[in-house]
């Protein structure tokens, strides 16, 4: 009887093992591969403190809206992402890899279902930085969901973080002036202790001079 109903279920396993090995199979097939780059004015460090300073993310980056951790290797972050119909998608990521200036690599999804590898590579270039977002989704879930919007907002976070470091580099030269005027005030103010005091106030170039 066991002998009978193991002849009985066989045909059923193989075809069971069958579909399991076309989808595992299938599944390791269907992938996507995103990328968009961008030249940038600015050095690899400039571009490199702007992508990993997390927590202002919120205020530029149009895609990336939020980020919930630390991008250090090893670690785990919760990446909010828009889509182009303003829902916010959480997703969470390893931080894979974390070369400064040169690459943040993050991956995650579920094996077999839909997977994502997200990298960031910076490369030096005259007059600037290239800047890329390269990504590869695998599984069947691609099957089923519109991507026809990735590489568009890819594009726009890009367009983002130029504009950003941009920003902030105005943000030092401004800063870097302010501190030498500062300085040369302060330099025109308090003279040599052999100069003449008169052209200033009489409080001021009495305590200057004691």
């Amino acid at each position: 009887m066991f002998r009978s109903l193991v002849k009985r279920s066989l045909p059923a396993l193989w075809v069971v093992s069958a579909l399991v090995a076309i989808v595992a199979a299938a599944s390791f097939a269907t992938h996507k591969t995103f990328h968009v780059e961008i030249a940038i004015p600015a050095s690899t460090d400039a571009v490199w403190a702007v992508l990993v300073d997390t927590e202002a993310y919120p205020q530029w980056n149009p895609v990336f809206v939020e980020v919930e951790g630390a991008y250090t290797e090893g670690e785990t972050v919760l990446n909010k992402v828009r889509d182009p119909g303003g829902a916010v998608l959480a997703m969470t990521a390893l931080v894979e890899t974390v070369r400064p200036g040169a690459e943040l690599r993050q991956s995650g999804g579920i094996p077999g279902i839909l997977t994502f590898d997200h990298r960031w590579l910076l490369e030096s270039i005259e007059g600037g930085t290239r800047v890329a977002q390269h990504e590869v989704d695998r599984g069947i879930g691609l099957w089923f969901v519109d991507t026809d919007w990735i590489e568009p907002a890819y594009s726009a976070a890009n367009e983002a973080l130029a504009k950003r470091v941009q920003l902030m580099a105005a943000t030092r030269k401004r800063g870097a002036a302010r501190g030498a005027a500062v300085e040369m005030n302060d330099r025109a103010l308090i003279p040599d202790r052999g100069q003449r005091l008169d052209h200033l106030p009489r409080r001021v170039a009495r305590e200057l001079g004691e």
